[in-house]
């Protein structure tokens, strides 16, 4: 059975040993009046599960070292079944008074002792993508379906800034959108992971209690991260948002990862366009925003209707759900314009997109889109343009879509009578 939540915070002060801090327990601490952790702090000690230091405060702030994040883990995690065989790492002796826990969450898997080939390095602070990475591996051992979900979100689109602005390692993906999709973690204000800064104890009181809730649950039951899975896997998250289906072909599902990556010829020979990602956003008002990237392209002062001028479909937005797709478009004349793209294509009219409003978050996130005027010389010649553009599609059942690469490419979709 898995501990109770406040179990977790047992091992937060390990500066000192735990035996130690544990004679210290005390009801409250003259450094958390008024911190916005206060009342979990204080639910955690009134119960019994944490204690201070003798001086008589938490230090709600101070950075957590790794020997003290292992240490709270290992007493609070219900995964019990060792997967490798460790020994010990060099630079964490039997004399370090958090041995025993940092090699206990090696053998769990929690920490891959690959990534610290030269010393753990114990006593220094650790990162929030350090942190997130022990605790999704840790998801992994304690149930399977985290493994696929794992494995499904390799090649996702990640909604934080980082993504498209420094850009994050690919063997990081999968890590923080497990991470994300399980509302294990979330974001800084400014769309941010933040994945080198390092975390307070306070964040930690909050983070684990979080872990604890996901432990152990089935890695399917989290929308958003169906969402991440989706997307890693087809290039979209159309049947996480939205009732519609795909057609068949020769009994195979025309699936939307049937026509990513592949160029579509523009007409008059004006160059190619390539599709990356369709992402579904169903939202209707500021208020009613639904889904894990709707932060990439709506925020709370915008109004809906303004973000993508829609330029097939003049209907309320309560019938439409908003698309957002990603292209690489590659022009083969000099100083394309915005409008001789949108005519390139007269057979993929979908593809062709409208410019997405700046309401703030396309510059957060780095999004580059098509111009608002007419754009010429957007498009170098020869240049590939990577960008977002807008459309939408209809909420009523019996609607239809179709992308087509060739006469035998395509993916298509509709919702069923």
């Amino acid at each position: 059975m898995k501990k109770t939540l406040l179990g977790l915070i047992l091992g937060i002060f390990f500066i000192i040993p735990f035996s130690v801090l544990s004679a210290q327990a005390n009801t409250s601490f003259e450094d958390i009046e008024g911190h916005w952790a206060e009342q979990k702090i204080l639910q955690a000690v009134n119960d019994g599960y944490i204690s201070g230091y003798p001086d008589n405060t938490f230090r709600p702030d101070d950075n957590i070292t790794r020997a003290e994040f292992a240490s709270i883990i290992a007493r609070a995690t219900a995964v019990n079944e060792e997967v490798v065989d460790f020994d010990g790492f060099d630079d964490v002796p039997s004399t370090h008074w958090a041995q025993e826990e940092i090699n206990r969450l090696v053998r769990l898997g929690f920490i891959d002792k690959a990534d610290y080939a030269s010393g753990l390095a114990p006593d220094d602070s650790q990162t929030r993508y350090e942190m997130t990475k022990w605790l999704v591996d840790g998801l992994k051992q304690a149930e399977e379906s985290f493994i696929q979900a794992f494995e499904d979100t390799k090649g996702t689109l990640v909604p934080f800034t980082e993504y498209y602005k420094e850009g994050i390692p690919e063997e990081k993906i999968p890590y923080l959108a497990v991470a994300k999709g399980s509302k294990l973690v979330s974001g800084f204000p400014d769309g941010s992971f933040g994945l080198d800064k390092t975390t307070t104890r306070a964040e930690v009181v909050a983070l684990l209690y979080n872990y604890l809730g996901i432990e152990g649950t089935n890695a399917d039951t989290y929308p958003w991260l169906d969402e991440l899975r989706e997307v890693g896997t087809t290039g979209t998250n159309l049947l996480s948002m939205t009732p519609y289906v795909y057609h068949t072909q020769n009994q195979i599902p025309a699936k939307f990862d049937r026509i990513t990556e592949q160029p579509i010829e523009m007409a008059n020979n004006w160059g190619t366009v390539m599709v990356h990602r369709m992402i579904v956003v169903d939202a209707i008002s500021p208020e009613d925003i639904r889904g894990v990237y709707g932060d990439m392209f709506y925020d709370e002062d915008t109004l809906i209707a303004d973000i993508v001028r829609y330029p097939y479909i003049q209907e309320s937005l309560d019938k439409l759900y908003s698309v957002f797709l990603e292209v690489t478009v590659t022009s083969a004349v000099e100083n394309m314009s915005k409008f001789q793209y949108v005519n390139s294509l007269p057979d993929n009219g979908f593809i062709i997109g409208s410019s997405i409003k700046n309401t703030g978050t396309t510059e957060k996130y780095g999004l580059n889109t098509l111009p608002q005027n007419s754009g010429v010389g957007f498009f170098g010649q020869d240049t590939p343009n990577k960008l977002w553009m807008g459309n939408a599609v209809q909420r009523e059942s019996g609607e239809y879509y179709s992308f087509d690469v060739n006469i035998n490419t395509f993916s298509s979709f509709y919702i069923p009578e």
